[in-house]
Protein backbone atom coordinates (compact mmCIF):
# COMPACT_ATOMS: atom_id res chain seq x y z
CA UNK A 1 0.00 0.00 0.00
CA UNK A 2 1.24 3.67 -1.00
CA UNK A 3 0.80 6.80 1.57
CA UNK A 4 -2.09 8.26 -0.44
CA UNK A 5 -4.47 6.36 1.94
CA UNK A 6 -3.27 8.18 5.16
CA UNK A 7 -3.87 11.42 3.75
CA UNK A 8 -7.51 10.82 3.78
CA UNK A 9 -7.07 10.59 7.74
CA UNK A 10 -7.23 14.20 8.93
CA UNK A 11 -8.98 15.50 11.69
CA UNK A 12 -9.74 19.26 10.15
CA UNK A 13 -11.25 17.61 7.44
CA UNK A 14 -13.72 15.21 9.39
CA UNK A 15 -14.68 18.47 11.43
CA UNK A 16 -15.74 19.98 8.07
CA UNK A 17 -17.70 16.79 7.29
CA UNK A 18 -19.01 16.65 10.42
CA UNK A 19 -20.14 20.45 10.66
CA UNK A 20 -21.51 20.17 6.93
CA UNK A 21 -23.96 17.38 8.53
CA UNK A 22 -22.80 13.71 8.54
CA UNK A 23 -26.22 12.67 6.83
CA UNK A 24 -26.04 15.37 4.48
CA UNK A 25 -24.55 15.96 0.94
CA UNK A 26 -21.31 14.25 1.47
CA UNK A 27 -20.62 11.09 -0.05
CA UNK A 28 -20.79 7.57 2.13
CA UNK A 29 -17.01 8.12 2.13
CA UNK A 30 -16.53 11.41 3.55
CA UNK A 31 -19.44 10.38 6.14
CA UNK A 32 -17.46 7.05 7.19
CA UNK A 33 -14.11 9.08 7.09
CA UNK A 34 -16.01 11.58 9.47
CA UNK A 35 -17.17 9.23 12.00
CA UNK A 36 -13.55 7.59 11.80
CA UNK A 37 -11.42 10.91 12.44
CA UNK A 38 -14.11 11.92 15.30
CA UNK A 39 -13.29 8.07 16.86
CA UNK A 40 -9.58 8.99 16.78
CA UNK A 41 -9.84 11.88 17.90
CA UNK A 42 -11.97 10.46 21.37
CA UNK A 43 -10.24 8.52 21.67
CA UNK A 44 -7.09 10.29 21.99
CA UNK A 45 -9.04 12.62 24.65
CA UNK A 46 -9.43 9.48 26.94
CA UNK A 47 -12.73 7.59 26.01
CA UNK A 48 -12.38 4.56 25.37
CA UNK A 49 -13.10 2.83 21.90
CA UNK A 50 -16.52 1.48 22.74
CA UNK A 51 -17.23 5.32 24.09
CA UNK A 52 -16.15 6.65 20.87
CA UNK A 53 -18.21 4.77 19.11
CA UNK A 54 -21.63 5.56 21.12
CA UNK A 55 -20.78 9.12 20.92
CA UNK A 56 -23.61 11.48 19.34
CA UNK A 57 -21.01 11.98 16.02
CA UNK A 58 -20.38 8.98 15.72
CA UNK A 59 -23.15 6.04 16.52
CA UNK A 60 -21.72 3.16 15.07
CA UNK A 61 -21.96 -0.57 15.98
CA UNK A 62 -18.37 -2.08 17.45
CA UNK A 63 -18.34 -4.32 15.23
CA UNK A 64 -18.81 -1.32 12.22
CA UNK A 65 -15.64 -0.16 14.37
CA UNK A 66 -13.70 -3.34 13.69
CA UNK A 67 -14.50 -3.74 10.19
CA UNK A 68 -12.54 -0.39 10.20
CA UNK A 69 -9.54 -1.86 11.15
CA UNK A 70 -9.77 -4.50 8.71
CA UNK A 71 -10.49 -2.38 5.78
CA UNK A 72 -8.36 0.97 6.61
CA UNK A 73 -4.79 0.13 7.70
CA UNK A 74 -4.07 3.58 8.71
CA UNK A 75 -6.96 3.94 10.45
CA UNK A 76 -5.73 0.79 12.27
CA UNK A 77 -2.08 2.06 12.90
CA UNK A 78 -3.40 5.26 14.13
CA UNK A 79 -5.91 4.08 16.85
CA UNK A 80 -3.54 1.78 18.27
CA UNK A 81 -0.47 4.45 18.32
CA UNK A 82 -2.84 6.48 19.98
CA UNK A 83 -4.10 3.91 22.39
CA UNK A 84 -1.02 2.98 23.23
CA UNK A 85 0.49 6.31 24.78
CA UNK A 86 -2.74 6.20 26.95
CA UNK A 87 -2.54 2.66 27.67
CA UNK A 88 0.42 1.82 27.68
CA UNK A 89 1.54 1.66 31.14
CA UNK A 90 -1.96 0.62 32.36
CA UNK A 91 -2.43 -2.47 34.27
CA UNK A 92 -3.39 -4.47 31.50
CA UNK A 93 -1.43 -5.08 29.11
CA UNK A 94 -2.59 -6.23 25.39
CA UNK A 95 1.02 -6.88 24.05
CA UNK A 96 0.23 -4.79 20.88
CA UNK A 97 3.58 -3.34 18.74
CA UNK A 98 2.59 -0.15 19.96
CA UNK A 99 2.10 -1.21 23.52
CA UNK A 100 5.13 -2.77 23.51
CA UNK A 101 7.74 -0.15 22.04
CA UNK A 102 6.46 3.01 24.87
CA UNK A 103 6.48 0.22 27.69
CA UNK A 104 9.98 -0.87 26.83
CA UNK A 105 11.61 1.36 24.70
CA UNK A 106 10.57 4.68 25.95
CA UNK A 107 9.49 5.45 22.49
CA UNK A 108 5.81 5.90 20.20
CA UNK A 109 5.94 4.68 16.65
CA UNK A 110 4.27 6.80 14.18
CA UNK A 111 1.63 5.59 12.36
CA UNK A 112 3.34 4.91 9.04
CA UNK A 113 5.34 3.04 11.47
CA UNK A 114 2.51 0.70 12.75
CA UNK A 115 1.62 0.40 9.01
CA UNK A 116 4.69 -1.35 8.32
CA UNK A 117 4.64 -3.89 11.20
CA UNK A 118 1.42 -4.28 10.74
CA UNK A 119 1.84 -5.57 6.68
CA UNK A 120 4.58 -8.03 7.91
CA UNK A 121 2.07 -9.47 11.16
CA UNK A 122 -0.64 -10.13 8.34
CA UNK A 123 1.09 -11.21 5.56
CA UNK A 124 0.79 -14.90 4.98
CA UNK A 125 4.12 -17.21 5.73
CA UNK A 126 5.98 -17.34 2.12
CA UNK A 127 4.79 -13.61 1.09
CA UNK A 128 7.22 -10.30 1.07
CA UNK A 129 6.37 -7.40 1.81
CA UNK A 130 8.71 -4.24 0.65
CA UNK A 131 8.96 -0.74 2.10
CA UNK A 132 10.30 2.23 0.80
CA UNK A 133 11.50 5.00 3.47
CA UNK A 134 12.68 8.39 3.22
CA UNK A 135 15.88 9.56 5.24
CA UNK A 136 15.34 9.34 9.03
CA UNK A 137 12.57 8.07 9.42
CA UNK A 138 13.12 5.48 11.42
CA UNK A 139 13.51 2.58 8.66
CA UNK A 140 16.07 0.54 10.84
CA UNK A 141 14.72 1.66 14.29
CA UNK A 142 11.62 -0.15 13.28
CA UNK A 143 12.59 -3.45 12.08
CA UNK A 144 15.10 -3.41 15.60
CA UNK A 145 12.11 -2.87 17.74
CA UNK A 146 10.45 -5.40 15.71
CA UNK A 147 13.20 -7.93 16.43
CA UNK A 148 13.67 -7.39 20.04
CA UNK A 149 9.80 -7.91 20.67
CA UNK A 150 9.84 -11.55 18.42
CA UNK A 151 13.10 -12.98 20.37
CA UNK A 152 11.29 -11.29 23.61
CA UNK A 153 8.13 -13.28 23.35
CA UNK A 154 9.52 -15.83 21.29
CA UNK A 155 13.15 -17.17 21.93
CA UNK A 156 13.25 -19.90 19.26
CA UNK A 157 11.92 -17.55 16.36
CA UNK A 158 14.96 -17.16 13.66
CA UNK A 159 15.51 -13.97 11.70
CA UNK A 160 18.43 -13.37 9.03
CA UNK A 161 19.51 -9.67 8.37
CA UNK A 162 21.13 -8.86 4.87
CA UNK A 163 22.85 -5.62 3.86
CA UNK A 164 24.53 -4.35 1.55
CA UNK A 165 27.66 -5.29 3.28
CA UNK A 166 27.95 -7.16 6.56
CA UNK A 167 28.86 -3.99 8.75
CA UNK A 168 25.63 -2.15 8.25
CA UNK A 169 23.90 -5.35 9.40
CA UNK A 170 25.89 -6.30 12.42
CA UNK A 171 25.31 -2.81 13.34
CA UNK A 172 21.84 -4.02 13.30
CA UNK A 173 21.97 -6.70 14.76
CA UNK A 174 24.31 -5.44 17.51
CA UNK A 175 21.77 -3.02 18.52
CA UNK A 176 19.51 -5.70 19.19
CA UNK A 177 21.71 -7.78 21.02
CA UNK A 178 23.17 -5.01 23.29
CA UNK A 179 19.38 -4.58 24.55
CA UNK A 180 19.70 -8.23 25.68
CA UNK A 181 22.52 -7.64 27.61
CA UNK A 182 21.53 -7.54 31.63
CA UNK A 183 23.06 -4.11 32.15
CA UNK A 184 21.47 -3.24 28.63
CA UNK A 185 19.45 -0.03 28.35
CA UNK A 186 15.92 -1.62 28.63
CA UNK A 187 15.89 -3.11 32.21
CA UNK A 188 12.28 -4.05 32.32
CA UNK A 189 12.75 -5.79 29.13
CA UNK A 190 15.55 -7.78 31.08
CA UNK A 191 12.87 -8.52 34.16
CA UNK A 192 9.83 -9.08 31.98
CA UNK A 193 11.12 -11.53 29.70
CA UNK A 194 15.08 -12.27 29.94
CA UNK A 195 17.51 -13.73 30.87
CA UNK A 196 18.91 -13.68 27.06
CA UNK A 197 22.59 -13.57 27.09
CA UNK A 198 23.96 -16.91 28.16
CA UNK A 199 25.48 -17.11 31.39
CA UNK A 200 29.51 -16.41 31.31
CA UNK A 201 31.59 -19.10 32.87
CA UNK A 202 28.74 -20.89 35.19
CA UNK A 203 27.56 -23.56 33.14
CA UNK A 204 29.23 -25.30 30.59
CA UNK A 205 26.04 -26.10 28.63
CA UNK A 206 25.52 -23.30 27.47
CA UNK A 207 29.49 -21.95 27.51
CA UNK A 208 29.18 -22.64 23.47
CA UNK A 209 26.12 -20.93 23.27
CA UNK A 210 27.06 -17.80 20.28
CA UNK A 211 26.79 -14.09 21.12
CA UNK A 212 28.79 -12.72 18.76
CA UNK A 213 29.32 -9.47 16.08
CA UNK A 214 27.46 -11.59 13.72
CA UNK A 215 25.20 -14.48 15.10
CA UNK A 216 23.99 -14.81 18.29
CA UNK A 217 21.29 -17.41 20.34
CA UNK A 218 19.41 -16.06 23.32
CA UNK A 219 19.43 -17.81 26.29
CA UNK A 220 15.56 -19.34 26.41
CA UNK A 221 16.29 -20.91 22.82
CA UNK A 222 18.68 -23.78 24.59
CA UNK A 223 15.38 -25.94 24.74
CA UNK A 224 14.47 -25.94 20.99
CA UNK A 225 16.43 -28.61 18.50
CA UNK A 226 17.39 -25.81 15.69
CA UNK A 227 21.10 -25.34 14.58
CA UNK A 228 19.91 -21.82 13.02
CA UNK A 229 20.82 -18.68 15.01
CA UNK A 230 18.34 -16.49 16.78
CA UNK A 231 19.90 -13.81 14.48
CA UNK A 232 22.46 -13.27 12.25
CA UNK A 233 23.74 -10.78 9.92
CA UNK A 234 25.29 -11.14 6.31
CA UNK A 235 26.00 -8.99 3.44
CA UNK A 236 24.72 -8.94 0.12
CA UNK A 237 26.01 -11.98 -1.94
CA UNK A 238 27.25 -13.94 1.73
CA UNK A 239 26.83 -17.51 0.82
CA UNK A 240 23.72 -18.47 2.95
CA UNK A 241 23.39 -22.49 2.19
CA UNK A 242 21.90 -24.55 4.65
CA UNK A 243 20.73 -21.50 6.81
CA UNK A 244 16.98 -21.57 7.67
CA UNK A 245 15.20 -18.60 9.11
CA UNK A 246 11.48 -17.37 10.37
CA UNK A 247 12.20 -13.93 9.25
CA UNK A 248 14.54 -12.82 6.44
CA UNK A 249 15.00 -8.80 6.32
CA UNK A 250 16.46 -6.95 3.89
CA UNK A 251 17.53 -3.63 4.67
CA UNK A 252 19.02 -0.79 2.83
CA UNK A 253 20.49 -3.61 0.02
CA UNK A 254 21.96 -1.07 -2.55
CA UNK A 255 23.46 2.05 -3.02
CA UNK A 256 24.13 4.90 -5.21
CA UNK A 257 27.53 3.16 -5.37
CA UNK A 258 26.40 -0.02 -6.41
CA UNK A 259 23.39 1.11 -8.20
CA UNK A 260 24.97 -0.59 -11.61
CA UNK A 261 24.98 -4.24 -9.48
CA UNK A 262 20.99 -4.31 -10.12
CA UNK A 263 21.34 -7.75 -11.70
CA UNK A 264 23.60 -9.43 -9.76
CA UNK A 265 21.48 -7.96 -6.30
CA UNK A 266 18.21 -9.46 -7.71
CA UNK A 267 19.95 -12.81 -8.51
CA UNK A 268 21.22 -13.28 -5.38
CA UNK A 269 17.52 -11.89 -3.56
CA UNK A 270 15.68 -14.27 -5.73
CA UNK A 271 17.69 -17.14 -5.98
CA UNK A 272 19.46 -17.44 -2.74
CA UNK A 273 17.98 -15.25 0.02
CA UNK A 274 14.34 -15.58 -0.72
CA UNK A 275 14.99 -19.66 -0.25
CA UNK A 276 15.70 -19.46 2.97
CA UNK A 277 12.43 -17.99 4.39
CA UNK A 278 10.57 -20.75 2.30
CA UNK A 279 7.10 -20.93 1.87
CA UNK A 280 6.88 -20.89 5.54
CA UNK A 281 8.69 -18.13 6.96
CA UNK A 282 8.53 -14.28 5.72
CA UNK A 283 10.57 -11.81 3.94
CA UNK A 284 10.45 -7.51 4.49
CA UNK A 285 12.10 -5.44 2.52
CA UNK A 286 13.22 -1.72 3.62
CA UNK A 287 15.39 0.97 1.90
CA UNK A 288 15.51 4.18 -0.02
CA UNK A 289 15.19 4.56 -3.48
CA UNK A 290 18.72 4.74 -5.33
CA UNK A 291 18.15 5.48 -9.42
CA UNK A 292 15.84 3.94 -11.63
CA UNK A 293 15.78 0.89 -12.50
CA UNK A 294 16.91 -0.45 -8.96
CA UNK A 295 16.51 -3.05 -6.60
CA UNK A 296 13.24 -1.42 -5.50
CA UNK A 297 11.57 -0.70 -8.91
CA UNK A 298 12.91 -3.85 -10.21
CA UNK A 299 11.24 -6.13 -7.55
CA UNK A 300 8.13 -3.85 -7.36
CA UNK A 301 7.41 -4.12 -11.12
CA UNK A 302 7.65 -7.40 -11.88
CA UNK A 303 4.15 -9.00 -12.72
CA UNK A 304 5.49 -12.44 -11.46
CA UNK A 305 5.28 -11.16 -7.79
CA UNK A 306 1.34 -10.80 -7.94
CA UNK A 307 -0.01 -12.03 -4.79
CA UNK A 308 3.23 -12.54 -3.20
CA UNK A 309 4.75 -9.05 -2.74
CA UNK A 310 3.12 -6.05 -1.42
CA UNK A 311 4.75 -2.58 -2.01
CA UNK A 312 4.09 0.33 0.58
CA UNK A 313 5.95 3.63 -0.31
CA UNK A 314 6.55 6.65 2.38
CA UNK A 315 6.83 9.99 1.05
CA UNK A 316 8.22 12.66 3.08
CA UNK A 317 5.12 15.07 2.17
CA UNK A 318 1.53 13.35 1.34
CA UNK A 319 -1.02 15.92 -0.35
CA UNK A 320 -4.16 15.18 1.44
CA UNK A 321 -7.24 15.57 -0.95
CA UNK A 322 -9.82 15.21 1.92
CA UNK A 323 -11.17 18.10 0.71
CA UNK A 324 -10.81 18.61 -3.23
CA UNK A 325 -10.96 21.82 -3.49
CA UNK A 326 -8.02 22.95 -1.01
CA UNK A 327 -5.68 20.22 -1.06
CA UNK A 328 -2.62 20.42 1.95
CA UNK A 329 0.74 19.10 1.89
CA UNK A 330 1.48 17.84 4.89
CA UNK A 331 4.57 15.67 6.57
CA UNK A 332 4.39 11.93 6.65
CA UNK A 333 6.31 12.48 10.73
CA UNK A 334 4.60 15.71 11.72
CA UNK A 335 6.19 14.64 15.22
CA UNK A 336 9.53 14.86 13.91
CA UNK A 337 9.51 17.03 10.63
CA UNK A 338 7.61 20.11 10.09
CA UNK A 339 7.13 21.18 6.40
CA UNK A 340 9.93 23.62 6.62
CA UNK A 341 12.41 21.18 7.88
CA UNK A 342 11.35 19.14 4.93
CA UNK A 343 12.16 22.08 2.62
CA UNK A 344 15.05 22.84 3.41
CA UNK A 345 16.26 19.40 3.20
CA UNK A 346 14.99 19.25 -0.33
CA UNK A 347 16.88 22.30 -1.22
CA UNK A 348 19.58 20.56 0.10
CA UNK A 349 19.45 17.43 -1.52
CA UNK A 350 18.42 19.07 -4.93
CA UNK A 351 15.62 18.17 -7.13
CA UNK A 352 17.04 14.71 -8.42
CA UNK A 353 17.57 13.46 -4.81
CA UNK A 354 14.60 14.62 -3.02
CA UNK A 355 12.68 12.98 -5.44
CA UNK A 356 14.27 9.54 -5.76
CA UNK A 357 15.19 9.11 -2.11
CA UNK A 358 12.39 11.19 0.06
CA UNK A 359 9.24 11.34 -2.66
CA UNK A 360 10.16 7.48 -4.19
CA UNK A 361 9.22 8.61 -7.40
CA UNK A 362 12.98 9.34 -9.38
CA UNK A 363 12.52 11.94 -12.26
CA UNK A 364 9.25 13.27 -10.86
CA UNK A 365 10.91 16.79 -11.52
CA UNK A 366 11.97 16.22 -14.80
CA UNK A 367 10.14 18.82 -16.72
CA UNK A 368 9.33 15.65 -19.55
CA UNK A 369 7.52 13.74 -17.19
CA UNK A 370 3.70 13.57 -17.85
CA UNK A 371 1.42 11.72 -15.38
CA UNK A 372 3.13 12.20 -11.88
CA UNK A 373 2.03 11.04 -8.84
CA UNK A 374 0.03 13.98 -7.53
CA UNK A 375 -2.14 13.44 -10.64
CA UNK A 376 -2.60 10.23 -10.44
CA UNK A 377 -2.80 9.87 -6.69
CA UNK A 378 -6.24 11.72 -6.63
CA UNK A 379 -7.43 9.64 -9.07
CA UNK A 380 -7.24 6.35 -6.63
CA UNK A 381 -10.59 5.81 -4.91
CA UNK A 382 -10.36 2.84 -2.46
CA UNK A 383 -13.72 1.79 -2.70
CA UNK A 384 -13.84 1.23 -6.07
CA UNK A 385 -12.93 -2.87 -7.05
CA UNK A 386 -12.26 -3.81 -10.79
CA UNK A 387 -14.34 -6.73 -9.20
CA UNK A 388 -17.19 -4.40 -9.12
CA UNK A 389 -19.73 -4.48 -11.65
CA UNK A 390 -20.70 -0.93 -13.67
CA UNK A 391 -23.65 1.02 -12.17
CA UNK A 392 -26.86 -0.30 -13.18
CA UNK A 393 -28.22 0.70 -16.76
CA UNK A 394 -24.70 2.95 -17.09
CA UNK A 395 -23.03 3.37 -20.60
CA UNK A 396 -19.90 1.37 -21.10
CA UNK A 397 -17.17 2.78 -23.62
CA UNK A 398 -14.42 -0.33 -24.40
CA UNK A 399 -11.20 0.29 -25.81
CA UNK A 400 -9.10 -2.16 -27.90
CA UNK A 401 -5.30 -2.27 -28.53
CA UNK A 402 -5.04 -4.97 -30.34
CA UNK A 403 -1.45 -6.98 -31.03
CA UNK A 404 -0.89 -10.17 -32.83
CA UNK A 405 1.92 -12.11 -31.07
CA UNK A 406 2.03 -9.09 -28.67
CA UNK A 407 0.79 -7.07 -26.07
CA UNK A 408 -3.44 -7.23 -26.42
CA UNK A 409 -5.17 -5.03 -24.36
CA UNK A 410 -8.90 -4.70 -23.58
CA UNK A 411 -10.19 -1.73 -21.73
CA UNK A 412 -13.38 -0.68 -20.30
CA UNK A 413 -14.56 2.35 -18.79
CA UNK A 414 -18.52 3.84 -17.42
CA UNK A 415 -18.92 6.97 -18.40
CA UNK A 416 -21.10 9.95 -17.28
CA UNK A 417 -20.94 14.27 -17.70
CA UNK A 418 -18.32 14.12 -15.22
CA UNK A 419 -16.41 10.97 -14.26
CA UNK A 420 -14.57 8.26 -16.41
CA UNK A 421 -14.65 4.87 -14.25
CA UNK A 422 -12.47 2.03 -15.17
CA UNK A 423 -14.45 -0.66 -14.76
CA UNK A 424 -12.38 -3.80 -16.57
CA UNK A 425 -8.78 -3.97 -18.20
CA UNK A 426 -8.01 -7.23 -19.58
CA UNK A 427 -4.91 -8.01 -21.43
CA UNK A 428 -3.13 -11.06 -22.97
CA UNK A 429 -0.20 -11.46 -24.62
CA UNK A 430 1.09 -13.67 -27.38
CA UNK A 431 -2.47 -13.96 -29.07
CA UNK A 432 -1.83 -15.22 -32.73
CA UNK A 433 -5.16 -14.93 -34.65
CA UNK A 434 -7.67 -12.73 -34.48
CA UNK A 435 -10.35 -14.94 -33.50
CA UNK A 436 -8.34 -14.55 -29.99
CA UNK A 437 -8.47 -11.35 -29.67
CA UNK A 438 -12.61 -11.34 -30.48
CA UNK A 439 -12.84 -13.72 -27.55
CA UNK A 440 -11.03 -11.23 -25.31
CA UNK A 441 -13.15 -8.66 -26.72
CA UNK A 442 -16.56 -10.79 -26.48
CA UNK A 443 -15.49 -11.59 -22.42
CA UNK A 444 -15.13 -7.96 -21.67
CA UNK A 445 -18.49 -6.97 -23.41
CA UNK A 446 -20.21 -9.58 -21.65
CA UNK A 447 -19.22 -8.77 -18.68
CA UNK A 448 -20.23 -5.32 -18.66
CA UNK A 449 -23.53 -5.97 -20.18
CA UNK A 450 -24.77 -7.73 -17.17
CA UNK A 451 -25.31 -4.97 -15.62
CA UNK A 452 -24.73 -2.28 -17.69
CA UNK A 453 -24.91 -1.21 -21.47
CA UNK A 454 -21.60 -0.93 -23.75
CA UNK A 455 -22.44 1.69 -26.43
CA UNK A 456 -18.87 1.70 -28.14
CA UNK A 457 -16.15 -0.27 -28.76
CA UNK A 458 -13.06 1.96 -30.48
CA UNK A 459 -10.14 -0.06 -31.93
CA UNK A 460 -6.94 0.91 -33.57
CA UNK A 461 -6.86 0.69 -36.92
CA UNK A 462 -3.37 1.47 -38.19
CA UNK A 463 -1.78 -0.77 -40.01
CA UNK A 464 -2.71 -4.34 -39.82
CA UNK A 465 -5.56 -3.92 -36.92
CA UNK A 466 -7.82 -2.26 -39.91
CA UNK A 467 -8.38 -5.49 -40.87
CA UNK A 468 -9.38 -6.75 -37.56
CA UNK A 469 -11.93 -3.77 -37.27
CA UNK A 470 -13.87 -4.83 -40.13
CA UNK A 471 -13.69 -8.30 -39.65
CA UNK A 472 -16.93 -10.06 -39.90
CA UNK A 473 -17.12 -11.72 -36.52
CA UNK A 474 -16.79 -8.38 -35.02
CA UNK A 475 -19.85 -6.83 -37.06
CA UNK A 476 -21.88 -9.93 -35.89
CA UNK A 477 -20.69 -9.16 -32.18
CA UNK A 478 -21.56 -5.90 -32.63
CA UNK A 479 -25.29 -6.44 -33.99
CA UNK A 480 -25.75 -9.28 -30.98
CA UNK A 481 -24.55 -6.75 -28.43
CA UNK A 482 -25.68 -3.49 -30.29
CA UNK A 483 -22.71 -1.71 -29.47
CA UNK A 484 -21.13 0.73 -32.02
CA UNK A 485 -17.58 -0.30 -33.97
CA UNK A 486 -15.14 3.36 -34.02
CA UNK A 487 -11.81 2.81 -35.20
CA UNK A 488 -9.25 4.93 -34.00
CA UNK A 489 -5.89 6.25 -36.07
CA UNK A 490 -3.38 6.77 -34.60
CA UNK A 491 0.43 8.00 -35.96
CA UNK A 492 2.46 10.50 -33.81
CA UNK A 493 -0.73 12.79 -33.02
CA UNK A 494 -0.64 10.69 -29.52
CA UNK A 495 2.79 12.44 -28.69
CA UNK A 496 1.32 16.13 -29.13
CA UNK A 497 1.46 17.28 -25.61
CA UNK A 498 -2.00 19.46 -26.57
CA UNK A 499 -4.22 17.12 -28.29
CA UNK A 500 -2.54 13.85 -27.61
CA UNK A 501 -2.11 11.18 -24.60
CA UNK A 502 -0.34 14.25 -22.50
CA UNK A 503 -3.71 16.20 -22.62
CA UNK A 504 -5.47 13.48 -20.37
CA UNK A 505 -3.69 14.89 -17.56
CA UNK A 506 -6.14 17.92 -17.32
CA UNK A 507 -8.99 15.45 -16.70
CA UNK A 508 -6.69 13.54 -13.80
CA UNK A 509 -6.11 17.07 -12.32
CA UNK A 510 -9.97 17.42 -12.06
CA UNK A 511 -10.62 14.46 -10.70
CA UNK A 512 -12.33 13.20 -13.87
CA UNK A 513 -10.74 10.07 -14.06
CA UNK A 514 -11.50 7.53 -11.29
CA UNK A 515 -9.19 4.61 -11.22
CA UNK A 516 -10.07 1.80 -9.05
CA UNK A 517 -8.07 1.25 -5.78
CA UNK A 518 -9.19 -1.43 -3.18
CA UNK A 519 -7.25 -3.60 -1.36
CA UNK A 520 -7.71 -6.52 -3.37
CA UNK A 521 -4.54 -8.23 -5.18
CA UNK A 522 -6.48 -8.00 -8.34
CA UNK A 523 -7.25 -4.89 -8.77
CA UNK A 524 -3.88 -3.41 -7.22
CA UNK A 525 -2.08 -5.50 -9.96
CA UNK A 526 -4.33 -4.31 -12.71
CA UNK A 527 -4.54 -0.66 -12.16
CA UNK A 528 -1.13 -0.53 -10.75
CA UNK A 529 0.06 -1.77 -14.23
CA UNK A 530 -1.84 1.08 -15.95
CA UNK A 531 -0.71 3.63 -13.89
CA UNK A 532 3.45 2.44 -13.90
CA UNK A 533 2.39 2.69 -18.10
CA UNK A 534 1.28 6.15 -17.41
CA UNK A 535 4.16 7.52 -15.15
CA UNK A 536 6.74 6.03 -17.70
CA UNK A 537 5.11 8.04 -20.85
CA UNK A 538 7.44 10.70 -22.52
CA UNK A 539 5.48 12.72 -25.31
CA UNK A 540 9.36 13.78 -26.47
CA UNK A 541 10.34 10.06 -26.98
CA UNK A 542 9.80 8.92 -30.09
CA UNK A 543 10.06 5.65 -31.27
CA UNK A 544 10.13 4.00 -27.44
CA UNK A 545 10.04 0.40 -26.62
CA UNK A 546 8.15 1.67 -23.28
CA UNK A 547 5.16 -1.22 -22.50
CA UNK A 548 1.95 1.45 -23.44
CA UNK A 549 -0.53 -0.70 -24.22
CA UNK A 550 -2.67 0.05 -21.26
CA UNK A 551 -2.66 3.93 -21.79
CA UNK A 552 -3.17 3.65 -25.72
CA UNK A 553 -6.64 1.78 -25.00
CA UNK A 554 -7.95 4.51 -22.14
CA UNK A 555 -6.47 7.38 -24.43
CA UNK A 556 -9.22 5.54 -27.30
CA UNK A 557 -11.66 6.02 -24.53
CA UNK A 558 -11.11 9.09 -23.35
CA UNK A 559 -10.97 10.96 -26.95
CA UNK A 560 -14.68 9.20 -27.58
CA UNK A 561 -15.39 10.65 -24.01
CA UNK A 562 -14.45 13.90 -24.30
CA UNK A 563 -15.78 14.57 -27.79
CA UNK A 564 -19.49 13.79 -26.71
CA UNK A 565 -19.12 14.92 -23.24
CA UNK A 566 -16.71 17.54 -22.64
CA UNK A 567 -14.55 20.05 -24.10
CA UNK A 568 -10.66 20.03 -23.20
CA UNK A 569 -8.51 22.02 -20.99
CA UNK A 570 -4.94 23.38 -21.89
CA UNK A 571 -2.76 24.36 -19.35
CA UNK A 572 -2.42 23.95 -15.62
CA UNK A 573 -5.22 23.13 -13.44
CA UNK A 574 -7.66 26.91 -13.07
CA UNK A 575 -6.17 28.40 -16.31
CA UNK A 576 -9.26 29.98 -18.39
CA UNK A 577 -7.94 28.92 -21.54
CA UNK A 578 -9.70 26.39 -22.94
CA UNK A 579 -9.88 24.57 -26.32
CA UNK A 580 -11.80 21.80 -28.15
CA UNK A 581 -9.77 18.90 -28.59
CA UNK A 582 -9.54 19.13 -33.19
CA UNK A 583 -10.68 15.85 -33.45
CA UNK A 584 -14.07 14.86 -35.88
CA UNK A 585 -16.04 11.87 -36.91
CA UNK A 586 -16.30 10.13 -39.89
CA UNK A 587 -19.43 8.76 -41.34
CA UNK A 588 -18.10 5.07 -41.04
CA UNK A 589 -17.18 6.12 -37.42
CA UNK A 590 -13.28 6.39 -38.21
CA UNK A 591 -11.99 9.24 -35.28
CA UNK A 592 -9.25 11.19 -36.74
CA UNK A 593 -7.48 14.72 -36.03
CA UNK A 594 -9.11 18.03 -37.77
CA UNK A 595 -6.95 18.10 -40.89
CA UNK A 596 -5.43 14.33 -41.21
CA UNK A 597 -6.17 12.17 -44.55
CA UNK A 598 -7.05 8.57 -44.34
Amino acid sequence: MTTEDQAKYTHSAARKALMSGINGRSTQYEQGLARRNRVLELVSEGQTVLQACKHPDVNVAYGTYKAWRERFPHFRAEIDRIRAGVDALAVEYTGTRAEFAVRYFGMAYASFQLMYLDEIDRMPPGNIVMALWPPEHGKTTTYENFATQQLSEQPNWRGTIASENITIAKKILGRVRNRFEPNGPFKQLIKDFGPFRPPRNTDVEHAAQPWSQQMFNVFKKSSHDERDYSMQALGYGSSIVSTRCDHLHIDDVQSTKTKGDTNKIEEWFRQDALSRPGEHGKTSIAGTRVAEDDFYERIADDGELDGILKVLKFKAIMTDYSDPDNPVEKPLWPERYSLNMLDRQRRKAGPEAWDRNYMQNPGASKTDATFTDAHLERALDPLISLRHPPTPRSIVYVGLDPALGGQNCVMACELGPSKLIIRAIRERQNLRTNEEIMQELNHVVYNMNLSATVSDVVIEAMNFQRGLSRDERLIEMAKHYGFATREHLTGLNKYDEDIGIASMVTSFIKGEIILPWADDDYTRSEVGELVRQLKAWRPKKRGNKLRQDRVMALWFIWILWRNRWKSTDVGSAGSSFQRNVPWAGTKSGLIIPVGASL
